[in-house]
């Protein structure tokens, strides 16, 4: 089925950076700003799929935390060894069949991907610290252009001083459901280990 996704003023980008800069204030834990993120990064550039990575210094790889696990990724091969060394936005159009797209490092979850659109955040020293990954389905009409790496880059102001490296530190390993009788479902990670 042929995809399109309506692409969003400058003004309604804005409007979603700052609201999510407001709704990013107000969580509780990493995982749940990396999934506002990711979300925000989708809807700014009509990309089906979002991903972030994070550059864990101690281990010198690139990691990201999914449903309580660690998942890392080296950060010299691939797309995503290039947005780690250029320290550069770029987009890709047709990724797939790009000599230096690997399918085992920049498509780590095996997703329909057509386009990708990746961004470094550099932290104050120059540095990387996370890295955006954004992809079209292999359905969408749309391509990426450079006007969504002028959007990212606007986005990226935003973005660096927040702290999440400890998203790459913590492993849920039991989540305890809630209480029967209270009113809201809360949830409490035990088990809480420092990898």
């Amino acid at each position: 089925m042929i995809e399109y996704v309506k692409e969003l003023s400058k003004k309604e980008k804005y409007d979603n950076i700052l609201e999510c800069m407001k709704s990013i204030k107000k969580v509780e834990n990493c995982v749940q700003t990396v999934t506002l993120l990711e979300s925000l990064i989708s809807s700014l550039v009509t990309a089906k799929y979002s991903i972030m990575w994070i550059y864990n210094r101690k281990r010198d790889l690139l990691c990201r935390q999914v449903e309580g696990q660690i998942i890392t990724s080296v950060k010299d091969r691939g797309v995503l060894g290039r947005a780690f060394s250029t320290k550069k936005a770029f987009f890709i159009n047709d990724v797939t069949h790009k000599s230096e797209y690997q399918a085992t490092i920049d498509n780590i979850d095996v997703l329909p991907i057509k386009d990708m659109i990746l961004l470094p955040i550099l932290d104050n020293e120059d540095k990387v610290k996370y890295i955006f990954q954004a992809m079209t389905s292999c359905n969408n009409l749309q391509q990426f252009a450079k006007s969504d790496v002028e959007t990212l880059i606007m986005l990226s102001e935003y973005m660096h001083n927040i702290d999440l490296s400890s998203c790459c530190k913590e492993r849920v390993d039991k989540i305890t459901p809630p209480q029967r009788g209270t009113k809201r479902a809360r949830y409490t990670l035990q088990n809480l280990r420092i990898i």
